[in-house]
């Protein structure tokens, strides 16, 4: 039986009619294929379950789920990887344009002080082709980024020791290397243990000077948040932004986010809901992807790309 613990409950209800079971509403031992989103599925959570034979993550990032423990008690996963490229890039480059234009910092200037009206300026401001665009990861959407802002006349680099030749943006060596060469950091990495918390204060001071950091990837990225308030307080960041946070169940209690929602840095801070993934589309995709795993399961006893 197929059932999901957080997912769209009525469209897997009209898709899988014969093989759908509510979760909570009938035997958990009946279940053999869940369709997770937000749920934390660990050791616990796996054992109420024994004779699951499938995850499916609902989205790109599987951190929520312990591959070991899935591993050990022999369930498969699999995630959607490719359903929200477009949109994740594109959210990416809203920010970095807003930011190179100085749209959010001008319309803040004119709330303060609207007499000024046309003598409100900001003066760092720069031609797209005299910026370094850096990009933090190099998969589906760090290149879809990359190729979109190489496309916008902006100079392009990337650091991802996995891959090579990438578009005609430069590789860079190192992360550090790519901090003190860009003007806009763009992260695009899962989280794992070799990310978690690599936004560090020693990661904000290698950034060049009056640049532009962007986190649309996860938010246990930002390992420091003082880190972060230090470098707009200082001005070394010009900007920050995110549709990410570090703790999403507690967003106003997050000090990043009062300091947004106070309006501390006058536009040079921006904070979206965790959204960049969404269109229309997207989802529509998401779900066409869904379905096509649960049928590979069905049919073959294995999902089309498994990760474990």
């Amino acid at each position: 039986m197929i059932s999901t613990t957080d997912g769209p409950v009525e469209w897997l209800k009209d898709r899988f009619v014969a093989n759908f079971i509510e979760f909570g509403q009938g035997p958990k031992s009946q279940i053999e294929i869940l369709l997770v989103h937000q749920t934390r599925v660990d050791a616990l959570f796996l054992d109420s379950l024994p004779h699951l034979k499938g995850i499916i993550r609902l989205g790109v990032g599987y951190d929520k789920v312990d591959l070991k423990a899935c591993e050990e008690r022999k369930v498969s996963v699999t995630n959607i990887p490719g359903y929200c490229t477009e949109e994740v890039a594109m959210s990416s480059i809203a920010f970095a344009l807003d930011w190179a234009r100085g749209n959010s910092e001008l319309e803040s200037k004119l709330v303060i002080n609207p007499a000024r009206w046309q003598k409100h300026s900001v003066s760092r401001l720069k031609g797209f082709s005299d910026l370094t665009f850096g990009v933090i990861g190099a998969g589906r959407i760090g290149a879809r980024t990359l190729s979109i802002a190489q496309s916008l006349s902006f100079k392009t680099c990337y650091f991802d020791p996995h891959v090579d030749h990438l578009l005609e943006a430069q590789k860079m060596l190192s992360l550090d290397e790519l901090l003190k060469a860009s003007d806009i950091v763009s992260l695009h990495v899962p989280l794992n243990d070799e990310t978690s918390g690599m936004i560090t204060n020693s990661f904000i001071q290698s950034m060049r000077p009056q640049s532009l950091l962007i986190n649309t990837a996860r938010g246990g990225l930002l390992g420091n948040v003082n880190a972060v308030i230090q470098g707009l307080e200082g001005h070394h960041l010009s900007s920050a932004c995110f549709d990410v946070l570090p703790d999403e169940r507690d967003v106003e209690g997050s000090i990043l986010f009062q300091k947004w929602k106070k309006g501390t840095f006058q536009g040079r801070l921006r904070i979206t809901p965790h959204n960049a993934f969404f269109s229309q589309a997207s989802q529509t995709k998401l779900m066409t992807d869904a379905a096509f795993e649960v049928d590979c399961f069905l049919t073959h006893g294995r999902f089309n790309q498994a990760i474990i």
